[in-house]
């Protein structure tokens, strides 16, 4: 079959070669038996001041547009569906992206207003500057969490702050300050010896426990 006995200029077809340095791709086209094209421009969405790049694998099903002039001109148009890879989260007013393997997923939930994120491996987030803001609930659940600043670190609460540790908690500091109208230790607190009286459990002269530089207790 030659290229003229078909005036169609939309083609499906699968990729067989690709260029990630320049976006390209060839494509075997189906109703052509398999006639191979020469490379192909990707064609990219752009929104905005954003562009979405990526260029299909060998063996992706796509849609090509060519020119009349032949098989070596033309844009790979993008990816089609097929029988064995169908949509993800079929659902209106969502947008997808997935990974081949679907371990890797962010979904925007246009109607509810929501976005996930699933990573099977890792993610990396790089912002100047960040803010993150929480309407009602925020909750971090990992196995091992570290917080590094060149500079401070300021928490602050309207209400109350809880620390709560299954082992044991370290404060590293050469000066630490403790601001507050009282302060309360929920356990005994048992003499040290290395305070004035400190090896006296009482004082002696308001019968009061004596409080050296450790804390014992539950």
């Amino acid at each position: 079959m030659s290229m003229a006995d078909n005036s169609s200029l939309l083609h499906v077809g699968q990729v067989s070669e690709r260029n990630v340095n320049n976006a390209s791709a060839r494509v075997a086209m189906d109703d052509f038996d398999g006639l191979v094209s020469g490379e192909m421009q990707v064609l990219f969405p752009a929104i905005g001041g954003w562009q979405i790049f990526f260029t299909p694998k060998e063996g992706d099903h796509v849609l090509m547009s060519r020119l009349p002039n032949g098989p070596a001109e033309g844009h790979v148009l993008g990816k089609v569906f097929t029988a064995s890879r169908m949509p993800q989260g079929g659902a209106p007013d969502i947008i997808l992206l997935v990974s081949d393997d679907g371990k890797n997923v962010v979904r925007f939930d246009a109607a509810n207003g929501t976005m996930d994120m699933i990573c099977d491996q890792g993610c990396s987030l790089k912002a100047k500057n960040l803010d993150i803001e929480v309407k009602e609930t925020a909750n971090i659940k990992t196995r091992d969490l570290t917080v590094e600043a060149e500079n401070n670190v300021t928490i602050e609460a309207a209400a109350d702050v809880r620390v709560k540790a299954g082992t044991s908690a370290v404060v590293d500091a050469p000066q630490v300050s403790i601001t507050g109208g009282m302060l309360t230790v929920d356990g005994a607190a048992a003499p040290s010896g290395s305070g004035p009286f400190c090896a006296l459990p009482t004082c002696l002269f308001t019968g009061a426990p004596h409080v050296g530089n450790m804390v014992s207790g539950t």
